[in-house]
C-alpha cells in the first residue's frame, strides 16, 4: 500500500507550483500531517514486507543562516532594519520551480507573512534569481532580504507551492542574530568586515569576519595585532603571534634564526665571522686591537701600516723591528729602506750620495735630496751618482725651494 501511495504523490506533483491558495504545511518544520495520514492510511499491508523509506517532501527548504542588518551594501532600510536570510532549496517535484524573491514568504513572531525585499535582495552577496527555475532533482543555495518593522523579528522561512493533493507549503524556523548599533549603521558584528566583533574593527583585505572572530582568507597565515600574517616567516611573529625575532636574526620555519646577512650564530648573536673583530674566523676569536676582520682574518686597516706582526701593525718596507719581515730588526743606528737594512747618512752639502757611501766604507742603495724654505719642503729621489740642484721646485707654493741636505741610505759592499 505505501508503494501505492508513493506512485499516487509522484503523479500528483505533475501538477506542481507556486501556491496561492491558502497552504497546508509539508517539509521541514511542517506543523500538518496530511501526507502522514495518507500514508498511514494504506498501512494494512502484509506485515512479511519490510517497509520502504517514507516519501521526501517534493519541495524541501533549510535556513543556513539569518541575521538582522542596516544599512545593507548602503542601503537603508525604510522600516526599521532589514532581516537576511540564507536558505537551501531542494526541488524534487518532478518540474522546475521558481527561486525569485516573490515566490518565498518569512513569517515573523507576530505570526505575520511578509514578502522579501527583490531589491534588497539583489544587495546580498547571493541573491535568489529574479528569473531563474530550479529543475527537479537539483537544489541551490541564495539569499533574501526583508525589511522588517522593529517590534517584528523573523521566525520561519515558507515556501508556498501546489500538487494534485492541493496547496502544500515547505517551511523551515530560524532563530536571526540581532544587529549591534554602530553609530549610523546597525549591523551583524558576527559577520561585518568594518565591525568585527565589536563597532569600527575594520578588517584588511585577506581577512573574513566569522562568528565574530577576524579570520584570514589565507589558510597558511594566522590573525596577529589586526593583520593576517605567516608565522613561519614573519620576524615580528615567529611562530606565535607577538614572537619578535632577536637582532640580526630572521624566521625560518616559525623558529628565530641567523639570516644570509649575518649567517653565524656566536655567544653575542647572529654574526659574519669573515668581517666581525670580535669573532674572526670563528666564534669566540677576536681580531688585535687596531686590527680589522678581512675574510676572517685580521688585518691591518691603513696604508701606512699594512702588515700585521703578532698584535702590531708595521711597514715591512720601513719598520726597523720588522725590516722585510716580522721580528727581523736592523741593528742599533740603521734604518729600514724598502725593506733591508741601511745606514743613512745626511749631508749640507751638495755631493752625491756615492760619494758619502763611499767616504764611510759603504755602497750606496738609496739618494733623495731635501730642498726647503721656511715652512715649505721638498724630497725628490736622486740617482745614487748625481749631485742635487741648488734649488727644488715647490709646487704648492709655486717656490723654487734651496737645497737643504742629501739623504743617503748605504750598506755593505
Amino acid at each position: 500500500m505505501r508503494r501505492l501511495v508513493k506512485v499516487l504523490l509522484a503523479a500528483g506533483l505533475a501538477c506542481a507550483g507556486p501556491s496561492t491558495q491558502g497552504p497546508q504545511s509539508v517539509g521541514k518544520g511542517s506543523d500538518s500531517a496530511d501526507t502522514d495520514d495518507v500514508a498511514d492510511s494504506g498501512d494494512s499491508g502484509d506485515s512479511g514486507d519490510s517497509a520502504p523509506d517514507e516519501p521526501k517532501a517534493p519541495v524541501e527548504i533549510r535556513v543556513v543562516g539569518a541575521y538582522e542588518t542596516d544599512p545593507l551594501d548602503g542601503r537603508r532600510a525604510s522600516e526599521d532594519r532589514f532581516l537576511v536570510v540564507e536558505l537551501t532549496l531542494t526541488n524534487r517535484s518532478g518540474q522546475g520551480i521558481p527561486t525569485s524573491a516573490a515566490a518565498f514568504l518569512v513569517e515573523t513572531d507576530k505570526g505575520l507573512q511578509r514578502l522579501p525585499d527583490p531589491l534588497a535582495t539583489q544587495r546580498t552577496a547571493t541573491p535568489c534569481a529574479a528569473t531563474a527555475l530550479l529543475a527537479s532533482g537539483r537544489d541551490v543555495t541564495c539569499t533574501l532580504a526583508v525589511d522588517l518593522p522593529a517590534d517584528e523579528h523573523g521566525a520561519a522561512l515558507v515556501y508556498p507551492y501546489t500538487t494534485a493533493f492541493g496547496p502544500l507549503q515547505a517551511r523551515a524556523p530560524f532563530q536571526a542574530r540581532g544587529c549591534t548599533d554602530c553609530g549610523s549603521d546597525c549591523v551583524d558584528v558576527q559577520t561585518d568586515a568594518n565591525h568585527c566583533g565589536r563597532c569600527d574593527n575594520q578588517l584588511p583585505p585577506n581577512a573574513t569576519c566569522l562568528a565574530g572572530t577576524p579570520t584570514c582568507t589565507d589558510a597558511a597565515l594566522s590573525w596577529c595585532t589586526y593583520q593576517c600574517v605567516d608565522l613561519k616567516r614573519d620576524s615580528a611573529h615567529c611562530g606565535a603571534c607577538d614572537a619578535r625575532v632577536g637582532p640580526r636574526q630572521v624566521c625560518r620555519q616559525g623558529m628565530p634564526a641567523c639570516g644570509v646577512t649575518f649567517p653565524d650564530a656566536c655567544s653575542t648573536g647572529c654574526v659574519d665571522v669573515d668581517i666581525d673583530k670580535q669573532h674572526c674566523g670563528m666564534c669566540e676569536q677576536p681580531a688585535p686591537n687596531n686590527t680589522q676582520c678581512v675574510a676572517g682574518e685580521p688585518a691591518c686597516p691603513t696604508t701606512a701600516a699594512p702588515d700585521l706582526c703578532g698584535d702590531t701593525c708595521v711597514d715591512l718596507l720601513e719598520s726597523a723591528a720588522h725590516c722585510g719581515g716580522c721580528d727581523k730588526p736592523c741593528a742599533g743606528g740603521e734604518s729600514c729602506s724598502d725593506g733591508a737594512c741601511v745606514q743613512r747618512e745626511e749631508r749640507t752639502v751638495r755631493v752625491s750620495c756615492d760619494a758619502v757611501c763611499g767616504s764611510v766604507g759603504l755602497v750606496c742603495k738609496a739618494a733623495r735630496a731635501r730642498f726647503a724654505y721656511s715652512i715649505w719642503a721638498v724630497v725628490f729621489d736622486q740617482d745614487c751618482d748625481e749631485v742635487p740642484e741648488i734649488s727644488g721646485y715647490h709646487s704648492p707654493s709655486s717656490l723654487d725651494l734651496p737645497f737643504q741636505k742629501v739623504i743617503c741610505d748605504c750598506v755593505a759592499p
